[in-house]
Formats: C-alpha cells, sequence, structure tokens
C-alpha cells in the first residue's frame, strides 16, 4: 500500500514539473506563443488532470486490489501454514501408520511363516505317511499278485482235474450203464434160468414119484441093489445138491442185486448232492470188475446149472428110458 501511494505521487510531480518546464520555455522563448496557444494548453491541461484523475482512480484500485491480493496472499499464508501443520500431522501420522503396519506386516509375516513351516511339517509327514502307505499297498499288491497266481494255478490245476474227473464219470456212468444192462440180461437169464429149473424140478418130482411108484408095483423087479436103484438114489442127492445150489444161488443173486440197489441209491444221491470229483472218486473207487465178475460168475453158475440138468436129463432119457415109458403110459 505503502509502495502504490509513493508511485503515484512520483508520477504527479513528474508531470508537474514537466508542465512547469514547458510553461517556463514557452515564457522564456515566445511570450507571444504562450498567449496565441493558452487556450490549447488549459485544454491539453485540463485533458491531462482528467487523465491523472483517471489514472488516481485506476491506482487507487490497483492499490485496493493489490490490497485484496495481499489479504488474499496473508490468509493463503496462514492456510498454507495450517495446510504445512496439518501435512506435518499427516506426515506424522504417515509414519505412525507405517511403523504399525511395518509392526503388523512384520507380525504377519512371522505369522505367516509360522503357519508355512507348519503346514510345510504336516505336508511333510502327511508325505512320509503317504509314501507309507504306498509302500504297503505295494507290497500287498505283490502279494496279491503272488496269490492270484497261486488261485489261477489252483483253478487251472482244479479245471484239469474236473475235466478228468467228468471224463472218469462219463467212463463210469458208461460202465453202469453197462452193468446195468448186463443185470437186467443176467435177471432175465435168471428168469428163464429159474423157470428151466423148476420145471426141471417139476420133472424130477414126478420122476421121483414115478419111480416110487413103479418100486412099489415091481417090487423084486427092481432091487435096491440094481444100478438103476442105485443110479437113481444118487440122481436124488444129486437133486438135493442142486437145489442147494439152486438155493444158495437165488440167495446169492438176492444179496447182489440188494447191492446193486444200494449203490445205485448211493450213486444217485451222490449225483443230486454230492460234488462231481467224490462221486467220480467213489465211482472209481467202487470196483467195476468184481461187479462184472459177479455177474460172470453167476452167468457161469447158471449155464453149469442149466447144463448140469439138461445133462441129468440126458442120462435119464438114455439110461432109464422105461421111466418116460411109464410116465407116457
Amino acid at each position: 500500500s505503502g509502495k502504490r501511494q509513493l508511485g503515484s505521487n512520483a508520477l504527479a510531480n513528474h508531470l508537474y514539473r514537466s508542465s512547469s518546464f514547458n510553461s517556463s520555455g514557452r515564457s522564456s522563448n515566445c511570450d507571444t506563443a504562450e498567449d496565441m496557444y493558452s487556450d490549447v494548453s488549459l485544454e491539453d491541461v485540463q485533458d491531462i488532470n482528467h487523465k491523472l484523475e483517471i489514472l488516481q482512480r485506476q491506482v487507487t484500485n490497483l492499490a485496493d486490489t493489490q490490497s485484496n491480493v495481499d489479504d488474499r496472499t496473508s490468509r493463503t499464508k496462514t492456510e498454507y501454514a495450517v495446510l504445512q501443520a496439518r501435512y506435518h500431522m499427516l506426515e506424522e501420522q504417515l509414519r505412525e501408520t507405517e511403523l504399525r503396519a511395518e509392526e503388523r506386516l512384520t507380525q504377519e509375516q512371522k505369522r505367516h511363516r509360522e503357519l508355512l513351516a507348519r503346514v510345510e511339517r504336516e505336508a511333510k509327514l502327511q508325505n512320509e505317511n503317504c509314501q507309507i502307505r504306498i509302500r504297503t499297498m505295494e507290497m500287498e499288491a505283490t502279494s496279491l499278485r503272488e496269490e492270484i497266481q497261486r488261485l489261477r494255478a489252483q483253478n487251472d490245476k482244479q479245471a484239469a482235474d474236473l475235466h478228468a474227473a467228468e471224463e472218469k464219470l462219463e467212463k463210469s456212468m458208461d460202465s453202469l450203464m453197462i452193468a446195468h444192462q448186463d443185470l437186467a440180461e443176467a435177471r432175465a437169464e435168471e428168469k428163464k434160468h429159474r423157470a428151466d429149473k423148476m420145471a426141471a424140478e417139476e420133472l424130477m418130482v414126478e420122476l421121483g414119484k414115478e419111480c416110487e411108484r413103479l418100486r412099489s408095483e415091481r417090487g423084486p423087479a427092481l432091487p435096491t441093489t440094481s444100478p438103476e436103484s442105485l443110479r437113481l438114489e444118487e440122481l436124488h442127492q444129486e437133486m438135493d445138491e442142486l437145489r442147494q445150489k439152486s438155493k444158495a444161488l437165488e440167495e446169492a443173486n438176492e444179496e447182489l442185486q440188494a447191492m446193486m440197489l444200494t449203490r445205485s441209491i448211493e450213486e444217485g444221491r451222490n449225483l443230486l448232492n454230492g460234488p462231481t470229483n467224490s462221486l467220480a472218486q467213489e465211482l472209481e473207487a467202487m470196483s467195476q470188475n468184481q461187479l462184472q465178475v459177479a455177474f460172470q460168475e453167476k452167468e457161469d453158475e447158471n449155464r453149469r446149472l442149466k447144463h448140469y440138468i439138461d445133462t441129468m436129463l440126458l442120462n435119464v432119457v438114455e439110461n432109464y428110458p422105461q421111466l418116460l415109458e411109464v410116465k407116457a403110459v
């Protein structure tokens, strides 16, 4: 404000000196010219005064503006000081916040390191446990593979044994069917032989009756010491022996049939309930040869019996035709 007032006064003094110098020069040089242009100079002076007033107002306005600017500058400085103080305060708060953040970061890093170390320990333990489990499972897998190989070999062996047993079973069944057929044929042959035997027994009974009748009728004609009587006694004895043998053969035949029936029932039960291997073993253990030999012996015995009866009848016909003649009469 003092500088603005000093500048306006200096400007007014400068203009006044210029006006005074011009007027003194004009008066000294030419008073006539001054009188001639006195009106113009007055107008100039008035104009200058007017301009000075305008300049004075402008200077005043500038001074006011400068005052306002100074006030603003003062307020700005005050606000700047306040802001700077606030800045320092905020900067201090920032440092404190950074310190707290660093401390918290340090704590978090420490906690994270501890957590990471714990996780790594747990992962290591879990990895070791997994390795142990893997080794255990590999050992179990190896054992299972060996067990599978053993079971596979055992299965193959059992399959081969089963196939062999099935073949033996088929052979045994064929043999059994043949044995049943032989048994049926033997029964039929036995039935036929039994019929022949009954016929022969009836004939022998009739012959015996006829001999007794002839013996009682003829008396001395047929002495007991005669060869015919002796032969007849021998025939009676042979008939008794033949009856005993036939009875023994019938009992043996009944026992054989009962044994075959029992064995057939057992075989049927084994076929229904028992495993194939046990049946095959039982069929294998069963003596088919003995059964066939028994059938053969029975057939031979029946054949011998039939041959003996035929021979005896032939002897009667050849040696004692009179018995048949008496029978015919």
